[in-house]
C-alpha cells in the first residue's frame, strides 16, 4: 500500500505541493481540499494474470504474489458531500489527471454560442438535386404497401382506427416522401431507415400499433414500403405523426414569418445563441463550452469529434419549433400519467454524441426547465426517447414543392399494395 501512495504522494508534492494523502485506516486513505471537497482512496489488490478478474481489499501482511497489482479505487465528493466522479487506475500519471480535474477551475463560459456559418438548411436540398439524376437510375420514388390490418382489428375502437388508417394511406405521396427523406452524408437518401407516418389507439405498455414507412436498401432507392407494426412511438428519430406535410400529398407545411425567419437568418451566420434568444431558447453553459471546444465536466475524456458534431447540429437549428414540440411531450405526458410531471422532471435528447459504449451517454438534449423555458443542454441519459428531428431540425420545409398525390389502390403507377 505504502508503495502505491508514496508514488501519488510524489506526484501531489510536485503538482499540488498543498495536498497531502492522509492514510485513515488500513487499505483507506483521503484527500480533503476546503471548498473542493473529498478524494477516497481505497487500495484493493488486482489478480493480472490470463482470466483472473478478482479484485481483494489489500490487506497489512499478505504477501502479494508476481501477478499481482495494487490500484487505487478513487472516489470523489464535493464539498457538499455529492458524489462526482469514480475511477479506478495503478497509475500515478492518471492519478495526477484525475486531481487537476478535480482542483483546476474549469473554463469560462463564453458570452456568446457562434459556430462557423455553414451552408444552412440549402445545403442537402442541393445534394438532392446533384445526387438524384445519378443514383435513382431514371426510377420515379414509389412506395409499395405491405401491411394487415390485424393489429387495428384487435383495438377496441377498431372501425374508427381502421378507418383512419385507410384514410391514411390514401394520402401518402412519393413525391412528397421522397423530398423528405433525409440524406447521408454523400447526399442520398439514406437507406434501410424508418419514420413513423401515425400511430393508432392507446398504447399497451408504451407499444401501439403505427404506420410505418421503411426505405429499401440502396441499390433499390427511391423505393419505400409501408407497413403495420407494434411500436415505441417515442423511441423513433423520425416520428412524423405530428407533421404529414412530410409525407402526405394533401398537407402543406408551416409557413415562416416574422421571428423564425430572423432567427433563421441568424443560424445561417453561426449566431445560434442569439436566435435562441430571440425565440426564448435558453442554452445551458455545457452547450456553450463543448461548442467551443472546451470540455464540459470535469474528469471528462471527450473524443475531439464532439465540437464539431455539435456545430453541425446547431447550424440545423430550428428554435421556432422547440416550444411546441415540449408543449405536446408535456401534454401526452400529464394526460397518461396520475401524477403530472412537472417542467424540469424530464429531457428528450436530439442525438447521441459518438462513440460512447455505455448504458448511459452524453447527447445534445432539449426540456422544459423548471421555469417553464425551454432549454438546450448537453445531457446523460440511457433512455431511448427522441425529440422528434422535425421538432428541432431546420432544412425539410425548404424541400417540398406542392405535388400530386399518388394512387393506393393495386396496380397504381407509384404505389403498389398487397392488402389494404
Amino acid at each position: 500500500m505504502n508503495q502505491l501512495l508514496d508514488a501519488w504522494q510524489a506526484v501531489l508534492a510536485e503538482r499540488f505541493p498543498d495536498c497531502h494523502i492522509l492514510c485513515e485506516e488500513d487499505a483507506t486513505a483521503r484527500i480533503e481540499v476546503p471548498g473542493a471537497g473529498v478524494l477516497k482512496i481505497d487500495v484493493f489488490v488486482h489478480d493480472l494474470k490470463p482470466g483472473g478478474l478478482s479484485a481483494r481489499r489489500w490487506e497489512p501482511g499478505v504477501e502479494m504474489r508476481p501477478h499481482e497489482r495494487m490500484h487505487g479505487w478513487m472516489s470523489i465528493s464535493d464539498a457538499q458531500g455529492k458524489r462526482m466522479h469514480f475511477e479506478v487506475t495503478c497509475s500515478a500519471e492518471r492519478f495526477g489527471q484525475v486531481v487537476d480535474d478535480w482542483l483546476s477551475p474549469l473554463p469560462p463560459v463564453p458570452a456568446q454560442l457562434t459556430v462557423a456559418p455553414g451552408q444552412g438548411h440549402a445545403s442537402p436540398a442541393r445534394k438532392r438535386t446533384a445526387v438524384t439524376t445519378s443514383t435513382d437510375r431514371g426510377r420515379e420514388p414509389a412506395i409499395e404497401v405491405d401491411v394487415s390490418p390485424a393489429l387495428l382489428e384487435a383495438l377496441p375502437d377498431a372501425t374508427q382506427e381502421l378507418a383512419r388508417w385507410r384514410a391514411d394511406l390514401a394520402r401518402i405521396a412519393a413525391a412528397r416522401v421522397s423530398a423528405s427523406w433525409p440524406l447521408d452524408e454523400k447526399g442520398r437518401p439514406v437507406a434501410r431507415s424508418v419514420a413513423v407516418l401515425a400511430a393508432y389507439g392507446p398504447p399497451t405498455r408504451k407499444r401501439q400499433p403505427c404506420l410505418l414507412l421503411v426505405s429499401g436498401a440502396q441499390r433499390d432507392m427511391p423505393l419505400w414500403r409501408v407497413r403495420l407494426s407494434n411500436e415505441f412511438l417515442h423511441n423513433h428519430r423520425f416520428d412524423w405523426t405530428q407533421a404529414p406535410w412530410q409525407w402526405a400529398g394533401d398537407a402543406d407545411p408551416p409557413v415562416l414569418g416574422g421571428k423564425a425567419l430572423e432567427a433563421g437568418m441568424l443560424i445561417r451566420e453561426g449566431r445560434v445563441g442569439q436566435a435562441c434568444d430571440l425565440l426564448g431558447v435558453r442554452v445551458s453553459d455545457r452547450v456553450r463550452l463543448l461548442a467551443a471546444g472546451l470540455p464540459f465536466e470535469r474528469f471528462l475524456r471527450m473524443p475531439a469529434s464532439w465540437p464539431d458534431e455539435l456545430a453541425h447540429a446547431l447550424r440545423q437549428l430550428a428554435p421556432w419549433r422547440m416550444a411546441r414540440g415540449l408543449e405536446r411531450i408535456q401534454s401526452e405526458l400529464e394526460r397518461t400519467n396520475k401524477k403530472p410531471p412537472r417542467p424540469g422532471s424530464w429531457q428528450r435528447k436530439l442525438f447521441w454524441l459518438s462513440g460512447q459504449r455505455s448504458q448511459v451517454k452524453y447527447g445534445l438534449g432539449i426540456r422544459f426547465a423548471a421555469d417553464g423555458i425551454p432549454e438546450l443542454d448537453i445531457i446523460a441519459t440511457a433512455s431511448n426517447e427522441h425529440f422528434p428531428d422535425v421538432d428541432w431540425r431546420w432544412g425539410e420545409t425548404a424541400r417540398h414543392q406542392p405535388v400530386n398525390q399518388v394512387s393506393t389502390t393495386p396496380g397504381g403507377a407509384q404505389m403498389s399494395s398487397s392488402k389494404v
